[in-house]
């Protein structure tokens, strides 16, 4: 029935695409939503970019619903009918949903940390003044909050939450937000009792009540932790992460709206933390769903947005390399489920002359036996008319059919091709290969690519050509790769703790060690940047793992009983792992911040915490990277930042490559720097996976080429960037064979 359906869309969307100028406004989300369940009466939610006063016309004359706008995007509801209508609008230039899955990311279960907070709040760090987040907002869009815990109390008892937006359905008690869906909550109905919505979690991990706790909890429970940034208001959206699909892809534009909005109704700054993510897409910020966050963050002052980099590092997630006319490179995916599916992402400059293939391969690594079975047509992007599905065929040298592969192409933000490639084996039999060859570059992110277990050259000699996936770019996708985002990766907090579980021979709380954690070190979960476009990412660092923080108190009957060793001792906090909570200790620092500074810009906001950061012998001094970024945030370096001397984060534009890429023995390095002023201070510095700077190369020109001999290195991954002074302004990856 899932190959029926995949097909079917396809084929009812060949036919369907006949007006190509419409769908070149389109994403791949919109498409597939308009199309699948072929219901033209179904609302769907958009957010759309073009003139908004026309947009605005559009969707009431159709009877749909104009939520909000922020910069030139708005986010509306209308009937799948009239979707073809507005995209027919020359005003309209843009209309997205989002395919995006997102999930909380506490890839395992996870206070406070060396942030350098307690310094600011109890007045060590300002000669005997003190702050501790009062006055400002913090947003938590997350799984929801523990509204009974009391971390989130005032000393009285009354609660700490201004107001709580709860999206899921099957609520009661509260009102309807503007938005037209779920409940909210004042600070009123929550004292009164009135207040349904909890922290359900996923499998009791209470993710949103933890990092509130990292954030904003105040130690109210059995005094032990406290948040960064304890005496802050709390606003909470919870999602409905079990409900992510094209007709309510607006909803964290909708939380983040709703948040900023209830700030303002207050008075008060804020800054928002989102601790989840998805790791599929175009690595870009790009999408409508990250530029319209970007212009509710940046249309006043008072405003900032945190997120997680991820918990993807070290794993095979990536595949992105220079494409060769030397020889034919591949790569195999696994089948799931009798279906492999991926989207390839390439700036349209560099994907022009690319041919690429599905081919099969028949694997037996038991026996060793290995052979080429057969492929499709080699084509290139532009032999693939853009949102028409085009059809292939892999056959066998007997002529049966081993499968069906279908290919998709579209343009996004104008410069971008996704192509997107499905591929109906008629067996699992087979491993089947991405093949490439001509000239140009291509980047994808895909959890079935092969990457253990490979035979070796003597035993299938075509390996010679095989680009295994890499873990060194595993950072989530959307508003995590956004400039005006602070993006934050995790190290490691404590290796010893205490917990509930009662030691039978001596009747206390238990203590946990683990020596292969060292404090301070990097988590090796914690995902790495760049973006695709290559900008720097994560910004900034702060405690991952082994966190403690506040808890479900509902749920500690059950992981007492169950997984004791998550429990903290006192029976009030959760110890867990995830970038999902080094996000909310970095929005504790910026809330501290904006207390001294209610009205500092996003870009003053951020240029503060990123560039006041702590070094040591774990980061290195070879900063920023993409793995530490500027190094370990630090409260008290960040509020002792002034203002008026940061200036703006700008987007440096430059050419940095190599070719070839892989190579053997000697690779051409061709660069291009920013400013003809600036040759006298720059190097390409050479540095491996751990950001260790391996050589340094003087510029003497402001564009030209240098040829690199890989010398002593070793086969493997290598990073070069182009360093103007202590300023990093591109890094490429490189691999040696």
């Amino acid at each position: 029935m899932k190959k029926f359906s995949i097909i079917l869309f396809l084929v009812s969307m060949s036919l369907f695409c006949r007006s190509q100028d419409l769908y070149n406004k389109m994403n791949m989300g919109l498409i597939k939503s308009i199309q699948i369940p072929n219901d033209p009466e179904r609302w769907i939610n958009m957010l759309v970019q073009g003139d908004l006063q026309e947009l605005k016309r559009s969707v009431l004359a159709n009877g749909g619903i104009y939520k909000y706008d922020a910069g030139d995007v708005a986010s509306i509801k209308i009937k799948v009918k009239y979707v073809l209508g507005l995209a027919a609008s020359k005003s309209i230039r843009r209309l997205e949903t989002n395919e995006h899955k997102y999930s909380p990311m506490n890839d395992k279960m996870i206070l406070p940390s060396h942030t350098n907070a307690l310094s600011v709040q109890d007045g060590t760090c300002f000669g005997g003044t003190g702050y501790n987040g009062e006055g400002v907002v913090v947003g938590i869009i997350d799984t929801g909050l523990d509204i009974a815990h009391p971390d989130f109390k005032n000393t009285d008892g009354t609660t700490r939450i201004k107001y709580i937006w709860d999206q899921r359905p099957n609520f009661s008690g509260g009102t309807q937000p503007i938005y037209g869906y779920g409940m909210e909550w004042n600070a009123s109905a929550i004292n009164n009792g009135f207040c349904t919505s909890q922290d359900t979690g996923i499998d009791h991990n209470s993710h949103g009540t933890i990092a509130a706790g990292v954030t904003a909890g105040n130690g109210n429970c059995i005094g032990n932790y406290h948040g960064v940034a304890p005496k802050a208001d709390l606003i909470a959206v919870a999602l409905d992460f079990n409900n992510f699909n094209g007709s309510n892809a607006d909803i964290i534009a909708d939380a983040v709206n709703y948040v900023f909005n209830r700030a303002s109704a207050l008075g008060e700054p804020c800054v928002i933390n989102c601790s989840f993510g998805d790791y599929f897409g175009s690595h870009d910020g790009q999408d409508l769903e990250t530029v319209i966050i970007n212009s509710m963050v940046t249309q006043q002052t008072g405003r900032a947005f945190v997120c997680p980099v991820g918990n993807a590092g070290g794993y095979p997630l990536h595949l992105g390399y220079d494409v060769s006319s030397v020889d034919t490179n591949f790569t195999w995916f696994n089948t799931t489920g009798g279906l492999i599916s991926n989207d390839v992402w390439a700036d349209t400059n560099n994907f022009k002359h690319v041919s690429f293939s599905i081919g099969a391969d028949l694997v037996d690594n038991v026996n060793h036996n290995y052979f080429f079975a057969g492929r499709t047509k080699f084509r290139t992007i532009d032999s693939i008319p853009l949102h028409t599905n085009v059809r292939d065929t892999i056959f066998n040298a007997s002529g049966n059919r081993i499968a069906i592969v279908n290919f998709y192409a579209t343009i996004q933000y104008g410069n971008t091709y996704d192509l997107w490639f499905d591929v109906v084996p008629d067996s699992t039999t087979y491993q089947f290969r991405f093949m490439t060859t001509g000239s140009g570059h291509f980047d994808c992110w895909n959890y079935y690519m092969t990457s253990a277990n490979l035979p070796n050259q003597s035993q299938y000699a075509v390996m010679a050509h095989y680009i295994a996936p890499d873990a060194t770019q595993t950072m989530a996708t959307g508003f995590q790769c956004s400039d005006k985002t602070i993006t934050v990766g995790g190290y490691t907090n404590r290796n010893t703790y205490t917990v509930s579980c009662i030691d039978t021979l001596t009747h206390t709380y238990t203590i946990l060690s683990d020596t292969g954690y060292h404090v301070g070190q990097i988590w090796n979960q914690s995902s790495v940047g760049p973006t695709r476009d290559r900008r720097l990412k994560p910004e900034v660092t702060a405690p991952s793992q082994l966190v403690i923080s506040p808890g479900v108190l509902s749920e500690m009957p059950y992981m007492s009983s169950h997984q004791c060793w998550k429990v903290a001792a006192g029976g009030c906090d959760l110890v867990a792992n995830g970038t999902s909570f080094s996000s909310p200790a970095v929005a504790g620092i910026v809330a501290l911040y904006l207390q001294l500074n209610p009205t500092a810009t996003w870009d003053q906001i951020r240029n503060c915490i990123i560039y006041n950061t702590r070094q040591d012998s774990l980061t290195g001094s070879n900063l920023p990277n993409n793995t530490w970024g500027y190094g370990k945030a630090d409260a008290c370096l960040a509020l002792h930042c002034s203002n008026t001397a940061v200036s703006k984060v700008n987007q440096v534009v430059s050419n940095l490559n190599n070719y070839p890429n892989p190579f053997n023995e000697t690779t051409t390095i061709s660069y291009r720097l920013p400013s003809d002023k600036d040759f006298k201070d720059a190097v390409i510095s050479i540095s491996d996976v751990l950001g260790n700077e391996l050589k340094s190369l003087p510029i003497k020109e402001t564009e030209g080429t240098m040829s690199f001999n890989k010398s002593s290195l070793k086969s493997g991954i290598y990073f070069y960037s182009l360093k103007i002074g202590t300023r990093t302004v591109a890094t490429r990856k490189m691999v040696v064979l």
